[in-house]
């Protein structure tokens, strides 16, 4: 049991520093290797981040916006959506929020759609599988640093509805510099990320779980 149980440490040791390596990495190389024109993509997706209650959206979440429209008007894909619930009960979701800023930037308010309750990438990605295609391409925009767990989320997503998507992966910016009060913004946001990443695995294993077992409110495990 004891040996057991050193094994399981050192993969868990072994993991994250793999993950706290290869993140700020991907993030550096992503920004570098990021073509100026995409493919032609189905959809946008503007992954949400941060909101304040009254339905401020943090500077992060504007760039992603910002990014998300540029694309759009490159030509990348007909149509953005974006994702990102509510900062409080009843109270405005990031999505409707991340929409009305696109239509400020001139995209036609048609061609966008908008997933409000998600709370977690994981979320992000399993609720907004009612807007995305069957089988099809998506440009993903996120920061770099999040971008890899987006993809992932993405994918198992798909998986479990029985779709295949084609990722490309657009970064808003490699770190969030945004973040306030931070004296290292880069260093706290991969920190932030490995741990997400892994919680993430366990939420995406319990959302499996429960639905094995028949458990109500299975999605509150992917918050």
């Amino acid at each position: 049991m004891i040996k057991l149980f050193r094994r399981f440490l050192a993969l868990v040791v072994f993991t994250f520093v793999t993950l706290l390596i290869f993140i700020p990495s991907f993030a550096f190389l992503q920004d570098l290797t990021e073509p100026e024109e995409f493919a032609t993509a189905d959809v946008i997706m503007v992954f949400g981040a941060g909101m304040d209650a009254d339905g401020t959206l943090h500077a992060s979440t504007i760039l992603r916006v910002e990014k998300g429209v540029i694309l759009y008007q490159q030509g990348a894909a007909p149509r953005l959506h974006m994702s990102g619930g509510m900062a409080r009960d009843s109270g405005p979701s990031a999505g409707d929020q991340m929409r009305a800023l696109a239509v400020r930037m001139g995209v036609t308010h048609d061609v966008i759609t908008s997933e409000t309750r998600s709370l977690s990438t994981l979320q992000n990605a399993l609720f907004s599988l009612p807007d995305l295609p069957q089988n099809g391409r998506i440009i993903a925009v996120s920061e770099g640093f999040h971008l890899p767990r987006v993809w992932a989320s993405l994918h198992w997503a798909a998986l479990n509805d029985g779709r295949s998507f084609d990722i490309a992966l657009s970064n808003s910016e490699p770190f969030r510099s945004t973040s306030p009060s931070l004296n290292w913004p880069e260093g706290a946001m991969v920190w932030r990320e490995v741990l997400a990443t892994g919680f993430n695995a366990l939420r995406a294993a319990a959302w499996q779980a429960s639905g094995i077992m028949g458990a109500e409110n299975r999605d509150d495990w992917l918050k």
